[in-house]
């Protein structure tokens, strides 16, 4: 499987979402993915994608999110972004590449 290398630079948040990825907790991999992160503040405005991994492969990438603080009282001091296509970029060059080399690492530069 070919590594996942941000291009043109991108900055991408790769978020783990293999425990809710098959469940119906949340609905769909739209909701999986853009909930409740804790991402200090000074990083937000460097991320131009969010690429959902499924056992260390990118299943789904958002180009551009649209952060906020969440006003869950469960996931205090959390964020989640909004997206106006929750399919995801279909044809993003990010799509089935793994992160496993990365290690615990979440953002790609």
């Amino acid at each position: 499987m070919n590594p996942l290398v941000a291009q043109n630079g991108d900055v991408i948040l790769c978020v783990n979402i293999s425990k809710l990825y098959n469940s119906k907790e949340r609905g769909s991999i739209y909701e999986v993915t853009r909930k409740y992160w804790h991402i200090a503040d000074d990083n937000l405005s460097r991320i131009t994608h969010v690429a959902g991994v499924f056992q260390g492969k990118v299943v789904v990438v958002y180009v551009k999110p649209s952060w906020y603080r969440t006003e869950n009282p469960e996931w205090p001091n959390r964020w989640e972004f909004t997206h106006q296509n929750d399919e995801g970029d279909l044809h993003s060059p990010y799509l089935g590449k793994s992160i496993r080399m990365y290690g615990p690492t979440r953002y790609v530069e």
